[in-house]
């Protein structure tokens, strides 16, 4: 039997309706999350009221190799435990893109489905979708109005086809990107820069780097108080951590920087190094303070800072939209003809899968049905949960089931793309220490 750490068997015994741990690679995630499933079924839940998500197929067969192992071991003890080893090839346990599949295919009428789609090969999904793209393009220039010309006047044919593909990935991640794209085509004055859509994601962008920058600062004072570390810039890390501190604290509670900010860095002490300072961590602590220039820098030119800098940010958001209705628009037809190409030939891609589930959950017939199949609901890698996919496990989980969730959660601080594992899940702060950052 495996020793499990403190923290590590919180996670294992709670039973709250949704809990959310958070580990780097190598903390024991995936073993707290089949020892948890083991003491459910320990407990009487049955396998195949069990639904696993994982995001590799490899993932998925090792977690049903893991489980099958375990149950394995127990099996001799408990004929209920026998039962759920013999039907350990019923479990729900897969992919969210295998699910989604399976989901549709079992309700597809309630969206309109064709049964007979198959997943299409990535490589030719793309081809599909880059002549759609092509497309559209050559469509642009044909009688441009005033929106398509400020498009083309201001952007090459490359950056347009680049933007437009950047921005049509942005939206399928979305649970409803169409409605985003109306709600952020809404063009703020200055006055009511704050409440837009934009202003927004640039705060929430600059908050999730001031959080990585405090951490930083924490990290370079400990440097300083290491005993054969550069305990003679600890003044510098100590001034350091306050101007960050300061930030932080406007970003969070005030929501917006402070009026003529301009942070600097001091130089760091001339003092001659003691003869006990170890030059590794000297240079450590030199990397460590350039990411922290690196990181403020960033959140300084995220967000306008003060009324003049509010007032111009409105006039380039109103400069740009004339341009982003256009480039709005063609990826919007983009999408119709790669949707009706694909209709033709009978094949979904993967933002079908997960659109097409979606819709089928909010079906009445398909939420009873969904809502009494399962009992518990497992989530891996948790990080890597795109809005639409927490959308899907949200209208999974209901009010009876449990939902538990492991991953390494603040990894997403530092990455900035389109998985947003804070989106709406309100979880617990059962959590396994951190050991190292994830690699991948």
């Amino acid at each position: 039997m495996a020793e499990w750490t403190p923290a590590q068997q919180q996670a294992i015994d709670a039973r709250n309706h949704s809990i959310l741990v958070s580990a780097a690679a190598g903390s024991g995630k995936t073993s707290v999350l089949v020892e948890r499933l083991m003491e459910l079924l320990r407990g009487g839940a049955r396998i195949e009221r069990v639904l696993v998500v994982t995001f590799t197929h490899a993932a998925a067969a090792e977690m049903r190799s893991r489980l099958m192992e375990r149950l394995s071991e127990e099996a001799r003890e408990s004929a209920h435990l026998r039962r759920q080893l013999q039907a350990i090839n019923r479990a729900d346990i897969s992919t969210l893109h295998t699910f989604c599949n399976r989901l549709i295919k079992r309700h597809f009428q309630a969206v309109g489905a064709d049964p007979g789609s198959r997943v299409g090969d990535e490589g030719r999904m793309k081809v599909m979708l880059d002549n759609a793209l092509q497309a559209e393009m050559e469509a642009l220039y044909e009688q441009p109005d005033h929106d398509r010309q400020c498009l083309i006047d201001q952007y090459t044919d490359k950056d347009i086809q680049a933007m437009a593909l950047q921005l049509y990935h942005f939206l399928m991640a979305l649970a409803h990107p169409w409605q985003w794209v109306e709600q952020h085509l809404q063009m703020p004055d200055a006055a009511s820069l704050m409440a837009h859509p934009w202003y927004g994601w640039a705060l929430k962008e600059a908050q999730a780097r001031a959080e990585a920058a405090l951490q930083l600062c924490q990290e370079a004072l400990e440097l300083t108080a290491h005993p054969q570390g550069p305990q003679r810039y600890r003044n510098n890390a100590q001034v350091d951590r306050e101007m960050v501190l300061f930030l932080h604290n406007a970003l969070f509670e005030e929501g917006r920087l402070p009026e003529g900010l301009d942070p600097t860095f001091g130089d760091l002490s001339r003092v001659a190094a003691p003869p006990q300072e170890d030059e590794s961590l000297r240079e450590r602590y030199t990397d460590m303070r350039k990411q922290l220039k690196d990181l403020v820098a960033a959140i300084v030119t995220a967000l306008p800072a003060g009324q003049q800098a509010m007032d111009k940010a409105a006039d380039d958001i109103a400069w740009t939209a004339p341009a982003l209705r256009a480039l709005c628009a063609l990826v919007q037809r983009m999408h119709g003809r790669y949707g009706e190409d694909k209709r033709q030939r009978q094949l979904w891609d993967y933002d079908d899968l997960e659109h097409l589930a979606l819709q089928c959950l909010q079906d009445p017939l398909v939420q009873q049905d969904m809502g009494q199949r399962f009992d518990a609901l497992f989530v891996d890698e948790y990080q890597d949960i795109s809005r639409i996919q927490e959308a899907i496990i949200q209208a999974l989980h209901g009010e009876d089931a449990s939902l538990f969730m492991v991953g390494d959660v603040k990894q997403s601080i530092y990455r900035f793309r389109q998985a947003d594992p804070a989106c709406s899940c309100a979880s617990t702060g059962s959590s396994i220490r951190r050991r190292r950052q994830r690699s991948g």
